[in-house]
């Protein structure tokens, strides 16, 4: 019997030394690694197709706003917290997008993030190809929750609530369904706005000290029209602050300032307007007006966007076709060893982290709209990973529009530069450590370069 016990002491022993010793930190560049070769040898099994025609469009709007008592999904501090009702509805939007060889639909949803549960089953009862449905959300942090089954975002978006996990399956999927019933012959035209460090502070404020950050702060707007002959079909807009200005003390349903910017441009335009998510990663909440009631503040903030969205004399970078090429990838990609802060020198054990948390899987997602690329990334993607890669795109003659929440989460993804910053963003949401903005982004580029149209 004491052998029976000490046999199982060692084994749990064992088991325990096996998931819970902790790690040193050693952080190499990921150019030499076994995980980049693997997701470069995926880039080059991508076989690149350009055919033009003419770019066809249909959208769709479905209410997904639950019920009193589903979970809010955004802050980890009021986990399963019910609402108690909305202050607005919330939506889901999707854009279909056609040509003679290909249809991709963009779905955008006035929630925290999309995750594989809810994707998993909105692709497999679209009838679509993964690659063909480019997930995008407004990532509101007072928006629902209750629709993932998985322990550790549960801290984000509540105990799983099977009810309106149906619902919100079934609303998702009428959406994608519909956007295709009616499609019209359309233009695009794209937009990129870059304001000056001053308006990016005051619109899309840094969390990083002005005197810290290794970049200048600059906000890059993204504005897309689809119109028709006879009328706009549909916008898109992203800006790159947080969407947290209603705190955890909330317990109404609403879409917090990109709600307010999607109604404003869907009143101006008479038709559907999404606003997705952009590079949240290092920026933090607007600065508002504190002597003026909080939806009149939001309602100010939101129609000064508006105005520099639109605004011609702002204007850098313009793209309009009619004629495109549409290809759409699931960029597959492999990471590096999780790097969970215990301390400066120790981190989490890697193999309980991809117990708990997430294995070394992921991927990017790309869709392009003839020189028009939308890179979906699993994460809250940086503003200056993002600025980089615009420039890169820019000069390459590729228009390149970040997202971030394209149905995976890896955390916060930033620049090497930023991560020398003791941040909560950098040590505590960085699972995978120092490099794997810059990977990212070099995965990016290096795909766009194979799959670029020659002249």
């Amino acid at each position: 019997m004491k052998s029976l016990k000490l046999l199982v002491a060692s084994i749990l022993l064992v088991i325990f030394v096996y998931y819970c010793a902790p790690y040193p930190i050693v952080q190499e560049h990921y150019s030499s690694s076994n995980y980049a070769k693997y997701s470069y040898q995926q880039i080059d099994k991508l076989k690149p197709s350009f055919a033009t025609s003419p770019l066809k469009a249909g959208v769709a709007k479905v209410d997904i706003t639950p019920g009193i008592g589903v979970p809010m999904g955004g802050y980890g501090s009021i986990t399963s917290r019910p609402n108690s009702g909305h202050s607005q509805k919330v939506y889901a939007r999707a854009i279909a997008l056609s040509n003679d060889t290909q249809t991709v639909i963009i779905l955008n949803a006035e929630f925290l993030l999309p995750l594989p549960f809810l994707i998993d089953e909105v692709v497999k009862k679209s009838g679509l190809k993964r690659e063909q449905i480019y997930f995008t959300a407004t990532h509101t942090h007072s928006g629902p929750g209750g629709y993932t089954k998985k322990l550790s975002s549960e801290f984000a978006l509540g105990n799983f609530h099977d009810e309106y996990f149906n619902q919100l399956v079934s609303q998702l999927t009428t959406a994608i369904k519909r956007s295709q019933e009616n499609l019209h012959n359309v233009t695009i035209h794209y937009t990129q706005t870059t304001l000056d460090p001053h308006t990016s502070q005051n619109m899309a404020p840094s969390r990083f000290d002005e005197n810290e950050s290794p970049v200048p702060h600059q906000t890059t707007l993204h504005f897309l029209s689809l119109d028709t002959d006879e009328k706009t079909l549909a916008l898109i807009a992203t800006v790159n602050a947080h969407p947290t200005v209603y705190k955890s003390i909330n317990t109404k349903i609403n879409g917090d300032y990109p709600g307010i910017l999607a109604a404003i441009m869907e009143q101006r335009c008479q038709c559907i307007a999404a606003f997705a998510a952009g590079a949240v990663g290092g920026n933090s909440s607007p600065q508002l007006d504190n002597n003026l009631a909080l939806e009149q503040t939001i309602k100010n903030y939101a129609e000064k966007l508006y105005a520099e969205l639109t605004k011609d004399k702002l204007q850098s970078k313009i793209y309009q076709a009619s004629e495109v090429s549409i290809s759409a990838d699931i960029l597959a990609v492999k990471l590096p060893d999780s790097v969970f802060h215990i301390n400066e020198n120790w981190k989490l054990n890697p193999r309980l982290f991809k117990l708990l948390l997430h294995d070394e899987n992921t991927y990017i997602h790309v869709l392009r709209i003839g020189d028009l690329v939308f890179a979906g990334f699993p994460a809250d993607y940086s503003e200056q990973l993002a600025n980089k890669l615009i420039r890169w795109g820019n000069n390459n003659k590729t228009y390149i529009w970040p997202t971030s929440f394209n149905g995976d989460y890896i955390g916060y993804i930033m620049t090497s530069a930023q991560y020398e910053f003791p941040h909560y963003t950098t040590r505590d949401m960085n699972f995978f450590g120092k490099w794997t903005g810059d990977y990212l982004n070099d995965l990016t580029k290096a795909y766009l370069l194979q799959r670029k149209p020659t002249p």
